[in-house]
């Protein structure tokens, strides 16, 4: 393994001769850090990117991404898994309010079903069309009532329970 810190590299090259070198630093203060494999290709990299906030982001054996955990600056912790095709599949994170969702999405990266609890305490899953339009949608709000509503293709009700 060889890590790229500050544009310099670094490879470890044995426990003995780790040990006969110079302390360890307790602090390492980088904008980004890249882990890449014996074959020199990106795998890890850590680092404070302007529009994501600090950002882990993991790569596969062809270096495309296949996840990622950030903060962006709104302060809004999310998690995302890709495919091979580096398209985002999963989905889960925190609102502004500070309520979870978790979304699952197709092959094209569209969400195909949401689950998420509302700032009210609403429990609510979502399921989507190939347009990414809401077409159905199942909850329990806080007082235990159940909600089943199915929708048009422009996000109007025509058919709800109770």
């Amino acid at each position: 393994m060889v890590l790229l810190i500050g544009g310099q590299v670094w490879q470890p090259r044995n426990a003995e001769a780790q040990s006969s070198q110079a302390p360890v630093q307790d602090t390492v203060k980088a904008k980004r850090i890249e882990v890449v494999d014996d074959a020199g290709k990106s795998r890890i990299v850590l680092a404070t990117l302007a529009d994501k906030g600090p950002t882990l982001a993991l790569y596969d054996e062809n270096e495309k991404q296949r996840a990622m955990l950030a903060v962006p600056t709104d302060g809004t912790p999310g998690l995302g898994l890709f495919d091979g095709n580096a398209k985002g599949r999963l989905g889960l994170g925190l609102n502004p309010d500070g309520s979870p969702g978790l979304t699952l999405a197709d092959q094209d990266g569209k969400a195909g079903a949401m689950l998420s609890v509302l700032p009210d305490g609403t429990t609510s899953l979502s399921l989507y069309d190939s347009n990414n339009k809401e077409r159905t949608r199942l909850a329990v709000h806080p007082d235990g009532a159940p909600e089943l509503a199915l929708l048009d293709e422009n996000g109007n009700t025509i058919w709800e329970k109770p």
